[in-house]
């Protein structure tokens, strides 16, 4: 813990990068006393943690039962993924006509990581790369704030992100369509920046269904959702 920081500021955000990153995994009951020994801190601020973590809903807390880390829901997940869509297309449109060397350099370079974290099948570092490539691009658009936005929105979504990646094919057709992006990016274009950066964010839909599936005991049961149209 950094002495010069909030505890339970810092616990907050340790426990919802846990969260995310399915650390601990949805539906999982989290135990005060367990979250304290882990931290070496006191309850208090893991109560004020958690208290912040159920205001964003990644936490349930359920009287005479526990807390809970919150199950997915595909009507959150479909929104999450509207607001990415429409926030992330805009800036990639933005970021064309802002194009450096440096962040050309900085595109470039990823791209040879995102090849390297495929070929050793390292889905963390493979995640934390595609946080890094979609910062960036909203860095460069000249509106940093948007990344943010887009975080706190699809933090969600990331869950469901990260489920994805086990499945074979989706690593390497992410970084293909990385490629895609950063192609378009660097030749100015901004028309075919945005629909390459449409159809990248657009891909967590066509497989949703089957993580949904394959993860049955981490999604909200019977609850009724609509896919988009254009997938039909």
């Amino acid at each position: 813990m950094d002495r010069e920081r909030s505890v339970a500021d810092q616990a907050y955000e340790k426990l919802r990068k846990e969260i995310v990153s399915l650390h601990f995994v949805p539906g999982e009951r989290l135990s005060e006393g367990k979250l304290c020994d882990w931290f070496n801190i006191s309850r208090t601020p893991i109560r004020q943690a958690l208290k912040k973590l159920v205001n964003e809903g990644f936490v349930e807390s359920l009287p005479q039962f526990g807390t809970f880390v919150s199950l997915l829901s595909m009507n959150q997940l479909l929104e999450a993924q509207f607001i990415r869509e429409s926030l992330e297309c805009a800036t990639t449109r933005r970021a064309v006509v802002r194009v450096n060397g440096e962040n050309e350099e900085t595109l470039l370079r990823l791209l040879k990581a995102f090849d390297k974290a495929v070929e050793q099948e390292d889905h963390d570092e493979f995640f934390d790369l595609d946080q890094s490539f979609h910062r960036l691009i909203c860095e460069m658009s000249g509106m940093p704030g948007t990344w943010k936005t887009v975080e706190v929105a699809a933090a969600h979504l990331n869950r469901s992100r990260r489920l994805s990646l086990p499945i074979p094919y989706v690593p390497a057709e992410a970084a293909e369509q990385h490629r895609e992006i950063v192609t378009a990016i660097l030749q100015r274009d901004p028309d075919a920046s945005e629909a390459a950066m449409r159809k990248h964010v657009r891909n967590i839909l066509k497989i949703l269904p089957r993580i949904k599936e394959e993860n049955k005991e981490y999604f909200i049961k019977e609850e009724t959702y609509s896919m988009p149209e254009y997938l039909e």
